[in-house]
């Protein structure tokens, strides 16, 4: 697969060993991850933003898989992926769609993604197919890394900027960047 950036750019995907909870915290940090999991995750593993009027959104799927890969607990890491897949994959590449509204005649209306959400997801397979050797894990972190470089980096004005999604920031002639998007000179 091609990366899309040039040979001294390209770094292979690796799973670096993931930092454990520190043993210190890891009783605390289970607790509160299991009072999340109980009052956002439902049981088919959508994580619901009930501040926002029970939606939900790929950076809230990712950040739940990410606490469920911190906290070892592979059964709500499953649910999560598999009900982030089914509902938030968009069809055209490996990234997500950014919000599923409940009750919605089309609860994914705005097949736009959210690139915080679709690196947190990574991040998350990553830790989880290192960790248990889910190859598929791996495979689907490094299939959403080349949609990430390919559809949202771009090298304009001499920087190299990552879009915070992949529709809406690129005009003819002109690029709309977002200063906390920026990868570097």
């Amino acid at each position: 697969m091609a990366s899309g950036l040039p040979p001294e750019g390209r770094r292979s995907v690796r799973s670096a060993p993931a930092p454990a909870v520190p043993p210190s915290g890891e009783q605390e940090f289970l607790a509160e991850w299991a009072a999340f999991r109980a009052r956002f995750v439902t049981p088919d593993g959508r994580v619901v933003d009930t501040g926002n009027g029970g939606v939900s959104h790929s950076e809230g799927q990712s950040c739940g898989l990410l606490f469920a890969a911190a906290a070892d607990d592979r059964a709500s890491f499953e649910r999560i992926l598999a009900w982030s897949r089914g509902a938030l994959r968009r069809p055209e590449d490996s990234l997500m769609a950014w919000r599923y509204r409940p009750g919605a005649a089309v609860p994914v209306d705005d097949p736009s993604n959210a690139t915080d959400g679709d690196l947190v997801f990574a991040w998350a397979l990553l830790r989880v197919g290192g960790r248990r050797g889910v190859r598929a894990h791996r495979d689907l972190a490094r299939a959403i890394a080349g949609d990430v470089v390919r559809k949202l980096v771009r090298h304009a004005g001499g920087r190299t900027v990552l879009f915070p999604a992949a529709v809406g920031f690129e005009h003819p002639g002109r690029l709309i960047v977002n200063p906390s998007y920026q990868l570097g000179g």
